[in-house]
């Protein structure tokens, strides 16, 4: 999978949210190895529908 920020490359990883108010304390995702760029399911589902920010 390559980051959609720098087109480097993404991993799976596992991560860990303490502040999470669902009870969900680990969640899967991929993460760039280049910019650090994380990737979730939330967060493909909230940047779903959004228009890109055009300079």
């Amino acid at each position: 999978m390559r980051c959609p920020r720098c087109d480097g490359l993404m991993v799976p990883n596992r991560f860990q949210d303490y502040w999470d108010d669902m009870d969900r304390l680990f969640f899967n995702g991929f993460r760039c190895l280049l910019c650090g760029e994380i990737i979730d399911q939330t967060i493909l589902v909230n940047r779903e529908g959004l228009e890109p920010v055009v300079d």
